[in-house]
């Protein structure tokens, strides 16, 4: 699990610690740029801060 904690120590990604709060409550979308960065601190795999796919349905009609 990552904590505001973790991801604000002094050599870590230095994202504010009300920014990490606010992508805990999902009220903003990080860009890639920051997921690699938490990550990065975490030593996780960027792809593992994600959902699985699965909960999103993807709406084949704007694919062409």
């Amino acid at each position: 699990m990552w904590t505001r904690k973790k991801v604000n120590r002094p050599r870590g990604s230095k994202i504010a610690s009300s920014y990490v709060g606010r992508i805990e409550r999902g009220e903003v979308t990080i860009t890639v740029e920051k997921q690699y960065r938490i990550a990065s601190v975490l030593a996780c795999d960027p792809c593992g801060l994600l959902p699985p796919v699965a909960l999103y349905p993807v709406n084949t009609e704007t694919f062409e």
